[in-house]
C-alpha cells in the first residue's frame, strides 16, 4: 500500500523549480491536447539562456553482495574529490555510516533469481554549477526523489557531495521490491 504525500507550499516550490515540466492547476488540465508546434532540431549546443537542467546517468549494475560492498564504500569514502566521509541515508532517511550502510545489505536478497543476475543499479544524480545549490538543498531534492521508490517497497542508500565544485548524489537500489522490477 503506497501512501501519498502532500507537500506544502515551499517544497511544491523548491521541486518545481528543480524538476523541469509544465505546472497547471488540475482544474484547468486540458481534456484534449493541441497539436504540438513544429520545432527544428540542431545539434549545436543549447543556448546559455536555457534553463540548468539536473543529468540522470546510470554508473553501473550490481549483481553480488561484493560489488555492493564496494559501491557503498566507493560512494562514502573512495569517490574522487572527497576529503571526508559522506553520509548515507536509507529509505528511512536515517544517517548511517559506511559500516552500518554494509550491514543494510545483509538485508537484500542476492540470491533470487533474476534472468540478467543484476539486483541493483548504482546512479547519479548531477546538477550543473549555474544552479548553485547547497549539499543540503540537494540532499532535501534526493530525498523527495526517492521518497516514491520507498513507498513501493525498494531499498535504496544514497549519499549527497560535491566534486568538480559541482554537487550530485549517488544512489544505489534495489532493482526489485519483491513484488515487480524496475526495468531499466
Amino acid at each position: 500500500m503506497t501512501r501519498k504525500r502532500k507537500y506544502d507550499d515551499d517544497e511544491y516550490d523548491f521541486l518545481k523549480s528543480h524538476i523541469r515540466g509544465i505546472y497547471v492547476e488540475r482544474s484547468k488540465f486540458p481534456l484534449d491536447y493541441p497539436p504540438l508546434p513544429k520545432v527544428r532540431l540542431t545539434l549545436s549546443r543549447p543556448s546559455q539562456h536555457s534553463a540548468p537542467e539536473a543529468v540522470f546517468k546510470i554508473a553501473s549494475f550490481v549483481k553480488t553482495k561484493e560489488e555492493a560492498a564496494r559501491a557503498v564504500l566507493y560512494v562514502a569514502e573512495r569517490s574522487e574529490g572527497l576529503t571526508e566521509p559522506v553520509t548515507l541515508y536509507d529509505e528511512g532517511r536515517r544517517d548511517l555510516k559506511p559500516e552500518e550502510a554494509k550491514n543494510k545489505l545483509d538485508e537484500i536478497d542476492f540470491e533470487a533469481e533474476r534472468k540478467d543476475s543484476r539486483k541493483m543499479v548504482h546512479f547519479i544524480v548531477s546538477f550543473p554549477n549555474k544552479m548553485r545549490l547547497s549539499e543540503n538543498e540537494v540532499k532535501l531534492f534526493m530525498a523527495r526523489y526517492m521518497e516514491p521508490f520507498g513507498d513501493a517497497g525498494y531499498s535504496y542508500l544514497y549519499g549527497v557531495h560535491k566534486h568538480q565544485s559541482a554537487v550530485h548524489g549517488h544512489v544505489l537500489m534495489t532493482l526489485s521490491n519483491g513484488l515487480s522490477l524496475i526495468h531499466i
